[in-house]
């Protein structure tokens, strides 16, 4: 029981195993990362100086979020990645099998997006809660003195 276990885990996996080994040496999320971050800072400057009300990306993707579960869901997963409460906390079993369920949720998230479920403030809240429980649980950040991905 215990080898199928292992090998259903390690089957799980292979997806996240195959794209950690081609991205080695290169920090794309880490590019992604600065890169997202730079351009809402410019542009939210931009905008809270323009006549338009409701127009920054805080409220743009506060109306965005009522449409598509995706944005609170990474909202969430990326809080509990980044900003977690321990520094040796590692997944609930292997990284590679807990990666890929991690990207099997948000893209099931995002087809249900697309599909037009509308959420209020609470279910909003509820989905940024469950996303950080998930990404403490599948995803982690395991510091090691040196950037995690």
């Amino acid at each position: 029981m215990e080898d199928t276990i292992k090998k259903t885990v390690s089957l799980i996996g292979g997806p996240a195993r195959f794209a950690r080994k081609k991205v080695t040496g290169w920090h794309p999320i880490w590019w992604a990362c600065w890169g997202v971050f730079w351009i809402l800072v410019v542009w939210d400057v931009y905008l809270a100086l323009d006549p338009i009300d409701g127009n920054t990306w805080s409220e743009v993707m506060r109306e965005a979020s009522t449409l598509n579960p995706l944005f609170p869901w990474l909202l969430g997963v990326l809080l509990a990645h980044l900003f977690h409460f321990r520094d040796d906390l590692k997944p609930i079993f292997d990284r590679d099998a807990a990666s890929t369920l991690m990207v099997a949720i948000t893209i099931g998230l995002g087809v249900i997006g697309i599909y037009g479920v509308e959420l209020t403030g609470w279910s909003m809240t509820l989905l940024v809660i469950l996303g950080m429980v998930t990404a403490l649980l599948f995803w982690p950040m395991h510091r090691q003195g040196q950037w995690h991905w």
